[in-house]
């Protein structure tokens, strides 16, 4: 007979106090436990990546007004640099910012400057600093640009900040 048709006499075995507690978890609870973890993880990595990618947008927000502020100076100092011969000078100045304004656009950036737009068409989009009223303004229009629109990918990102110019208002008597 073989020994395996033998079964031990488990009288003999003594049983043994465990030192430490041991709890066994089924496979399928383990590998659950793992995917949670990852998944927080991962939560925490995408959370920290949107947070990066909002700072960099803010950042090429800023450099956008920059651009434009760049670009509205150089419109109305054109005149003089070209009386001062700096045509040159201007010439190149305009090329490096329409370089840096395409590089913005490139990234999803649009940049409006609401010159002349009428109040109607852009309330929302802007800050308005200023009213000046005078009889030669027929509507409520931007006259002065301080900061332009920045939006990007359509959304608005930078809010304008404008003048505007009004029709002279008329004192209740009905006289100017």
């Amino acid at each position: 007979m073989l020994s395996s048709d033998k079964f031990p006499d488990w009288s003999l075995f003594t049983e043994r106090t465990v030192l430490v507690e041991i709890d066994i978890l089924a496979p399928a609870s383990e590998a659950g436990s793992m995917l949670q973890t990852y998944q927080t993880l991962l939560e925490a990595e995408k959370n920290a990546t949107n947070e990066i990618r909002q700072r960099c947008i803010a950042d090429l927000a800023q450099q956008a007004v920059l651009v434009a502020s760049f670009s509205m100076a150089l419109e109305r100092h054109r005149q003089k640099l070209e009386e001062a011969s700096l045509d040159k000078v201007y010439r190149s100045l305009r090329i490096e910012k329409d370089r840096q304004i395409e590089a913005l656009q490139t990234a999803g950036l649009e940049i409006v400057i609401p010159q002349g737009k009428p109040f109607d068409e852009i309330a929302s989009d802007v800050d308005v600093v200023a009213w000046k009223h005078h009889e030669d303004f027929s509507e409520e229009v931007v006259i002065e640009v301080i900061k332009p629109i920045i939006r990007y990918q359509g959304k608005i990102i930078h809010t304008g900040i404008v003048v505007m110019g009004a029709p002279k208002e008329k004192d209740p008597a009905g006289s100017l």
